[in-house]
């Protein structure tokens, strides 16, 4: 055997002589298909090994208070006290939740996202309604 070539998803992607592949460029939460032929100095091939399916992990957002893997952005209005979290899709605004006012000036937000980690939406007992400015 001189080498291998490596087919992601039937599409051959690589050639390489080592016994390991790292495959680059691949997105989160996605399944692939991968599978590898053998060739020889004359450039016989063998057939392609039977494929092996492998899903990467999900990308985790630090600011992500949903849990779907999309950043969200948290608002509070230092004059007023009001909180609110928009719950983002891309650059759009797929919803907001008002949640508890802290009227005191010298509370403010020191950070956030999944402090429990479960990935399970906010539960905060408010109406959803955008922000005021």
């Amino acid at each position: 055997m001189t080498g291998y070539k490596v087919f992601r998803n039937g599409v051959q992607i690589a050639t390489t002589s080592a016994l390991a592949y790292a495959s680059t460029g691949l997105l989160p939460a996605t399944t692939y298909s991968f599978a590898v032929a053998g060739f020889d100095a004359a450039g016989n091939s063998s057939a392609q090994s039977a494929a092996v399916a492998k899903r990467t992990p999900a990308l985790r957002v630090g600011r992500d208070f949903n849990g779907d893997g999309r950043s969200d952005i948290l608002w509070r209005n230092s004059t007023t006290g009001e909180n609110v979290i928009w719950l983002m899709n891309g650059a759009a605004i797929s919803s907001s939740v008002t949640f508890a006012t802290v009227a005191d000036p010298n509370w403010s937000i020191a950070g956030g996202g999944d402090f429990t980690e479960t990935a399970s939406p906010i539960s905060c007992g408010a109406t959803a309604r955008p922000a005021r400015t």
